[in-house]
This record gives structure tokens, sequence and C-alpha cells, in this order.
């Protein structure tokens, strides 16, 4: 059953549409249930911050030498942002801590946004 195929009437009462944010949806999304807010859901919400914190991650390895600690622990231990605390043992939340460490203390004013 397709959505038109519902009557006009049915589709203004829908209140709320969970999507992913692929602007071919909303535009959809807009004229079928025109009273209906666009929710993002959660899958692809994540998908995104992550996509982004590794952009920024290997953005930031890419300032340090290759043979520095700091970009080793950039280009390895990428898995940590994907743990939560609590999974963290004695030596990944070393690493883990030294990783947040880069992040607060570099120097970010010469990183060009992309």
């Amino acid at each position: 059953m397709s959505f038109i195929a519902i009557d006009g009437d049915t589709r203004r009462k829908v209140k709320r549409v969970v999507i992913d944010f692929n602007a071919q949806y909303q535009s959809v999304i807009r004229k079928i249930f025109p009273e209906a807010k666009m929710i993002a859901d959660n899958f692809h919400l994540v998908q995104m911050g992550l996509q982004a914190l590794n952009q920024t991650r290997v953005q930031l390895m890419h300032h340090f030498a290759q043979n520095s600690r700091e970009y080793r622990i950039l280009k390895h231990h990428w898995r940590l942002f994907l743990k939560t605390y609590s999974d963290l043992n004695q030596r990944t939340y070393l690493v883990a801590h030294f990783l947040v460490d880069i992040l607060r203390n570099h120097n970010y004013s010469n990183i060009k946004s992309s």
C-alpha cells in the first residue's frame, strides 16, 4: 500500500514521521503528511555524529608527525570513541584519557574547516 493511497484527511491526522536526513525524503513527507512533524531517527543521528567525529580525528591526526605518540593514538585507537566508559579496561582507560588530553590541549587555530 502506498502512502498516497491513504485519503488526505487521514494523512493530515498524522502527527509525527520518523525519517533519516535525506533531503528528498523531507520534501516528499511534507507533501504527503502536511501536518506531521519530522523526527530524525536515532541511528542516522548517531551515524552523522560518528562521521563528523572521525573526520575531525583524521584532520587532527595529520597535524602531528607520523612517528609521534599523538598521531599513533589518533590513528590506531579510534575505536575508543565507540566504547562506553564502563567497557574501558586499565590500558584503554589510560589511552582514552591521553586521547582526550590531545583533543583538549591542541591548538586548533591553524586547522582549516572543510
